[in-house]
């Protein structure tokens, strides 16, 4: 008979709801689901459970987007703003984009255009073509760039 579940042994889990690292934890997943989640250095039963070691990895729950584009300028063409300034000045643009995407909450504040339906989607596809861009990306969501214009309560 084959193994239940796999066993991510020993991993530090973040805990974002609580804001805090919970070491050592054993994440016991069956299928797509995780079942349980002990911490306890406890045997666990390489018969029923294929065991990967984790020890000195972290488990981040859910799905987190690590994409960004710290470096970017906003600009049409971001690749040779980097290569002109040179390697020192895009890492401090860089930090300063950092802490603009914090302050924002989200993906490149300096970049978008809100559309409220399909006549201004076209309007700001437009706009952004006329800017440079070769690649257009859609967020339905309202996301970062919906939240400075959208009204109380939205």
């Amino acid at each position: 008979m084959g193994k239940m579940g796999i066993v991510l042994r020993k991993t530090h889990l973040i805990d974002v709801v609580n804001g805090h690292i919970k070491e050592n934890a054993n994440i016991v997943i069956d299928g797509d689901t995780i079942v349980d989640i002990f911490y306890k250095d406890s045997a666990i039963d390489s018969d029923q459970h294929e065991i990967i070691d984790l020890e000195g990895c972290f488990a981040l729950p859910g799905l987190i987007d690590l994409h960004t584009h710290l470096i970017w300028s906003g600009g049409s063409d971001p690749v040779r703003v980097v290569e002109e300034e040179g390697i020192q000045l895009s890492l401090l643009h860089a930090a300063l984009n950092a802490r603009k995407t914090l302050e924002a909450g989200g993906h490149d504040p300096f970049w978008g255009e809100q559309a409220d339906g399909p006549a201004e989607l076209i309007k700001a596809v437009r706009k952004q073509v006329l800017r440079g861009a070769k690649v257009i990306k859609v967020s339905a969501t309202g996301g970062v760039y919906g939240q400075q214009n959208s009204p109380p309560g939205k």
